[in-house]
């Protein structure tokens, strides 16, 4: 996300983990294991939540807009270059 944000690409978490907000605190569905850095008892959510992110789309986003998402996302190793397209992936 930092990456993004210097190239001047705004993004956001994206995945919001109920058992994490402050509203939900007295829940009874919390993380039955309490709130430390990692919610042992759902751990597909705590993985959605630190692996991914919003990217900016919005209906009056331009052709260039959208290329220089991608090609900063290609700068970071997000997505795969040209080059790299034929390349095989373990």
């Amino acid at each position: 996300m930092q990456s993004m944000l210097d190239a001047g690409i705004a993004t956001r978490r994206g995945v919001m983990n109920a058992h994490w907000e402050p509203a939900y605190r007295q829940e009874p569905w919390k993380c039955a294991h309490g709130r430390s850095d990692d919610c042992t008892c759902l751990p597909e959510s705590e993985k959605a939540l630190k692996q991914s992110i919003i990217l900016p789309l919005f209906h009056e986003m331009t052709d260039v807009e959208q290329a220089n998402v991608a090609d900063v996302l290609k700068q970071i190793g997000v997505l795969p270059t040209a080059s790299a397209k034929g390349e095989q992936r373990d």
